[in-house]
């Protein structure tokens, strides 16, 4: 409602070729219904019932996505990123509080805890980088 928040800048790419200039973006309660799926899956051990756990924030921004088999190809997407609460050190601390977040994330297994395509949905593996 209040428009843009924060703006981080960092790391500039060389853009070759726009795919698509405007991009439609799936509603904000697919988006979280996804993420609720996601985090169920990541998160379901079959010795626990019941747990709970805190999401530190959801950021949109724009994700650099890797071409598999494909080192210097690549794609700039928006994503959601949804962020894990965790006691973070002091270097962590600050980075969270320039994105605006008021509770602190830790990168980990499980953190993000999802990244999710906002254009399509599709779910976004951390480790691959597609």
């Amino acid at each position: 409602d209040e428009g843009v928040r924060r703006l981080t800048w960092g790391c500039p790419l060389k853009v070759t070729e726009v795919v698509a200039e405007h991009a439609r973006l799936l509603p904000f309660s697919e988006i979280e219904e996804i993420a609720q799926q996601q985090i169920n899956r990541k998160l379901a051990y079959s010795h626990q019932e019941n747990g709970s756990l805190e999401v530190a924030g959801v950021i949109l921004g724009l994700v650099y996505m890797g071409e598999q088999n494909n080192a210097e190809g690549g794609l700039l997407a928006p994503v959601w990123v949804f962020l894990k609460a965790d006691r973070p050190n002091d270097q962590q601390q600050k980075l969270w509080a320039q994105l605006g977040l008021n509770a602190a994330a830790n990168y980990d297994t499980l953190n993000p805890l999802a990244m999710i395509n906002a254009i399509d949905g599709s779910i976004i593996d951390v480790r691959n980088g597609y």
